[in-house]
């Protein structure tokens, strides 16, 4: 067997803790993350699978797997005697035992403790995983056991299994391959997987000797998660950006970097990046929904760069929904501080490129007087900061779905000139048409050649719109001068809106239909299907009986996020049908098939915080 072959297999064991059947939950208080380092970089867990994956059952992926039309279709893949029972039936023949319905494990967690720049590849990366089997289950014993065994192959070529270590009460055992070492270790009924053999070392002297100096411990790590998590949660992760930022400065202080790390640091500092300590997310399911909570912990009275931008801006008028047409497939708004880009720009431009900001600014105060206007004072400085965006479906004759852009003004006398000159700077002169539409002014810039869009834009009251189709322009300038219920008259938009809690004082919001764009990407993809049938031989399934694009689009609700400011960050909150754990776990919903007999809910447990006395 190949190396490749070998770490494929591992990364296998490792996805399957993820989609155990029979999960049962850990004890809060034994979180991996009271053991790990202070300064850990990255951490994710599934804290409960069994709850996760009897609660996943009530997601959109896995009702679309359930429908019927989908099971036809898949089921020589998937039913008895399917490729998917035989690739089982060879998994489990060399471990004695069915894998899907036996294999019983309370919890996963990954973390990455650290990065060594002095080494390459696996072994720079300093990960720790953590797989929990359920107690006295012994199929995860056999996995282990056989796992190993395939170290000690003869045919292994330059893979070797190493003598065991002793680090304190611990036995650890290390694999050696060329794409790097891994060891393992028993703590009670937990099984611990390192990359590194000093990570490894300082997570075990914790369960040994107990330290308060450990990640759950970090004041970042306590308050990223203390104004999200709640009990129940199927997803934590954690990213230390302080500790990312620290690592990442400790290596392009390395004496081979061609950068400057002042340069960096000042860099990041303008950006208001060193002002984010972490980022903390959680998420559950509930009601064909996942529901998805972050928190950037950027603590600190002053914002400066980024922060500025978003944090400072007024709440979103929540009222102006009336400009966003009921048919839209997705939309998009946001109360900004716009007049803080241009410091920030400036600031980085002398940062990034130090002695041309001089030259750029004698550039910039030509290409003003030859125009007559003042950049700054004439566009930046004049938009409110309240922009709203939105996308139509494609309708019969268009062959692109219309989107359009629109901002707040503030003194329109000034912007409006100053705009029209800028974009006959950037077409060389060339002729706007202006075109009279209810007594305001309908602007098509001119573009080169026979094109299929048509770029345009116009002013109604105090805002500017912007879009690429004359029918999508007249339709906004029309629902902007007489705004009606707009997108609130839509009951998807409503149960959307209800389902993610969205508050008043909010500073941005999304929404999305994803039931049409799923149906939209979905048959587009089905209308392949018999290229794809005429190119591909010995394919599994009958192209015939693909299915709708309804069967799989039905499911998809709306999907609605917010972002509120808050005084140590920003709050980020969405109810979707899609959500990171149809990444991880894809696949999920074909183990159910094997699983026996009917599995209780437990009790859930605590998140992170929790455990330390915490929300």
């Amino acid at each position: 067997m190949k190396p490749l072959s070998r770490l494929v297999i591992l990364v296998l064991f490792c996805a399957l803790s993820g989609i155990s059947l029979v999960a049962h939950p850990a004890s809060a208080s034994d979180e991996l993350s009271g053991y790990l380092p202070k300064k850990t970089l990255f951490y994710a867990s599934l804290p409960d699978l069994r709850t996760t994956l009897t609660q996943y059952k009530d997601t959109a992926a896995y009702r679309v797997f359930q429908d019927e039309e989908v099971q036809d279709f898949l089921e020589p893949i998937l039913g008895k005697d399917g490729l998917f029972e035989k690739m089982m039936a060879n998994l489990s023949d060399p471990l004695d035992f069915d894998v899907v319905s036996e294999l019983d494990l309370r919890r996963v967690t990954l973390a990455i403790v650290g990065v060594d720049p002095s080494k390459d590849d696996f072994d720079a990366v300093q990960l720790v995983l953590e797989v929990w089997p359920a107690t006295g289950d012994p199929a995860w014993g056999k996995i282990l056991e056989w796992m190993k065994g395939l170290f000690k192959e003869p045919e292994a070529g330059d893979l070797e299994h190493e003598a065991t270590l002793e680090i304190g009460k611990f036995t650890v055992e290390q694999l050696r391959a060329d794409f790097g070492t891994l060891f393992l270790v028993s703590v009670g009924e937990r099984t611990l997987f390192s990359s590194s053999l000093d990570a490894l070392t300082d997570v075990l002297s914790r369960f040994e000797n107990g330290s308060k100096d450990s990640l759950a411990h970090h004041p970042d790590f306590k308050a990223g998660f203390a104004s999200i998590s709640r009990s129940g949660d199927d997803l934590a992760v954690y990213l230390g950006i302080s500790s990312i930022l620290d690592t990442v400065f400790e290596a392009i202080s390395n004496e081979n970097s061609h950068m400057e790390r002042d340069q960096v640091v000042g860099f990041l500092d303008a950006l208001g990046v060193s002002n984010l300590k972490a980022v903390a997310f959680c998420t559950y399911f509930k009601d064909l929904l996942v529901e998805s909570r972050s928190n950037f912990y950027a603590p600190g009275e002053e914002r400066v760069g980024l922060w500025k931008v978003f944090a400072e801006g007024a709440p979103f008028p929540q009222e102006h929904l009336g400009f966003i047409p009921k048919d839209v497939v997705s939309f998009s708004g946001y109360s900004l501080d716009l007049s803080a880009l241009w410091p920030l720009f400036w600031n980085s431009v002398d940062i990034i490129e130090p002695g041309t900001k001089e030259e750029m600014e004698k550039e910039l105060g030509a290409l003003e007087e030859r125009l007559s206007i003042q950049l700054k004072q004439d566009i930046i400085d004049n938009l409110t900061g309240e922009v709203l965006t939105y996308q139509t479906m494609p309708t019969f004759g268009l062959s692109i779905p219309s989107f359009v852009f629109m901002v707040g003004i503030k003194d329109r006398s000034r912007f409006e000139p100053a705009l029209e000159a800028l974009i006959g700077e950037a077409t060389e002169g060339a002729e706007h048409r202006h075109i009279p539409v209810g007594g305001e002014q309908m602007v098509l810039i001119p573009l080169e050649g026979q094109a299929m869009v048509q770029p345009c834009y116009a002013f109604v009251s105090d805002y500017l719109i912007l879009t690429h189709q004359i029918p999508a322009l007249r339709k906004a300038m029309s629902d902007v001068a007489k705004p009606g219920e707009g997108i609130l008259a839509s009951e998807k938009f409503r149960n959307a809106y209800k389902s993610a809690g969205v508050p008043k004082n909010i500073m941005s919001m999304s929404y999305y239909d994803v039931e049409r764009i799923v149906m939209q990407a979905y048959g587009s993809l089905a209308s392949l299907a018999p290229m794809a049938a005429g190119a591909m031989e010995d394919m599994p399934v009958d192209l015939a009986k693909l299915p709708t694009p309804q069967a799989i689009s039905k499911y998809f609700k709306a999907s609605v996020a917010f972002t509120t400011v808050e005084e140590d960050g920003l709050r980020m909150s969405s109810a979707s049908p899609i959500g990171p754990e149809l990444y991880i776990l894809p696949f999920s919903s074909v183990f159910w098939l094997g699983a026996r007999g009917s599995m209780p809910v437990p009790q859930p447990v605590a998140t992170p915080v929790e455990k330390e006395g915490g929300r």
